[in-house]
């Protein structure tokens, strides 16, 4: 593997690196790579290429800075001298100034967009004939807030928006030329920008609680898609914007723990939630009337949830799921607590969400349950799936037989 990776001197570029080195020595091979990093970063770098030695890679630094119109071919051309051509491209390096657009300055606008989107097309364009040559790939690190607006980030969420989009453009324009470009959107990722902040244990534990996978990604998170989509592995992907995020923009979790505060309404509960997947006010309000009324919720909009029967709660529960209009509900253990005519709700819910293509995936230990509402079943045996196929049918007599035979 010969690589070039842009802001690899820390965080996600760095284990990118160190992830394509090991792949690269578990092949057999020893992978050629180009560390690209502003000078200022010359001694984190240096060290990222000790690193890259010891897994017997063979390292070449380069100093440049993509925020100038001569520095992205500056690299791709030291590289492509070194290493004789190229089969992966990661264009990783960005910045962040934040700032209200009201109060925001040209000269900052200007200088995200040359680092977060103009480097990537200078990246490509440059490295176009070598990647052609090999049939390689390139990856660009984009991020949530390129699909998810979040205010007082500047220029930072148009910059990824803008480099999502250039991606897929140069998916169909470098397809006919046997080039993949994919993009990674990473959700929040643990680096040593933001170590600080996970450094209190209040807020680390926050931010987990808002990742179904249950924690705030690392930068080898990151570089185990990355190296995935620089490989032949990914042969046949491109033009493909990869949610790295631990399920939180795609994903709403209903359990029997509602995930509600009890002090507020259910009005506060709802916007609260939506607040946190970035849910524009316009779309709020119309998601919140229609929820309400479909969930029968609409006289209770100003009530306390503390105030609310179990029922009630359930079905606040699952309007605060569908908030952001999620592609997976994800169920675990919801009708505990219950009563008979508020499951019975819940089950005729989850048939309409079925219908409108949303998919669901119920946890549960009551293979009765389970049976009656899947279409497909997996069995799990100290976290791990050991057994999974279609119900076809199968009552749950049927369905407990074949959990015992696939865990015993």
């Amino acid at each position: 593997m010969r690589a070039l990776v842009t802001g690899a001197a820390s965080g996600i570029g760095r284990a990118t690196v160190l992830r394509l080195a090991h792949d690269a020595r578990s092949a057999g091979r020893a992978g050629s790579i180009a560390i690209v990093d502003v000078a200022p970063a010359a001694a984190a770098l240096d060290a990222v290429a000790e690193e890259l030695r010891k897994l017997d890679a063979q390292p070449l630094a380069i100093h440049a800075d993509m925020a100038t119109a001569d520095g992205p071919a500056r690299a791709v051309g030291e590289a492509t001298a070194r290493f004789g051509g190229l089969d992966g491209l990661v264009s990783n390096a960005g910045i962040n100034r934040p700032g209200p657009l009201l109060a925001y300055s040209v000269e900052d606008w200007d200088v995200l967009f040359n680092v977060n989107t103009r480097a990537t097309w200078l990246l490509a364009k440059a490295a176009h004939p070598a990647l052609k040559a090999s049939r390689g790939a390139v990856v660009a690190v984009g991020s949530m807030s390129g699909s998810h607006p979040h205010a007082n980030l500047g220029a930072y969420g148009p910059s990824k928006a803008a480099v999502i989009m250039l991606a897929q453009v140069l998916a169909q324009e470098f397809g006919p030329d046997g080039i993949r470009v994919n993009t990674i959107s990473p959700g929040m990722v643990r680096t040593g920008m933001t170590e600080k902040a996970y450094a209190d244990e209040t807020i680390a534990s926050q931010r987990n609680a808002l990742v179904p996978l249950g924690r705030v990604a690392t930068p080898e998170d990151m570089a185990d898609v990355i190296a995935f989509l620089a490989s032949p592995k990914a042969s046949y992907v491109t033009g493909a914007v990869i949610a790295a995020d631990g399920g939180r923009t795609a994903i709403g979790w209903i359990g029997h723990q509602p995930q509600l505060y009890g002090p507020l309404t259910v009005r506060e509960n709802l916007r609260f939630w939506a607040s946190l997947y970035d849910v524009p006010q316009s779309e709020f309000l119309i998601r919140k009337e229609s929820l309400l009324v479909r969930l029968g919720l609409q006289d209770h909009e100003h009530r306390r949830v503390s105030e609310l029967s179990r029922g009630l709660i359930q079905r606040a529960a699952i309007a605060r799921a569908l908030i952001h209009d999620p592609r997976v509900l994800l169920l675990d253990e919801p009708f505990t607590g219950l009563d008979r005519m508020a499951a019975e709700e819940l089950r005729e819910l989850l048939g309409e969400e079925a219908a409108e293509g949303r998919a669901a995936v119920l946890v549960t230990h009551n293979v009765e349950e389970g049976a009656e509402l899947a279409t497909h079943i997996a069995f799990m045996r100290a976290g791990r799936f050991v057994h999974f196929a279609p119900r076809a049918g199968r009552g749950p007599e049927q369905v407990g037989e074949d959990y015992r035979n696939a865990i015993a």
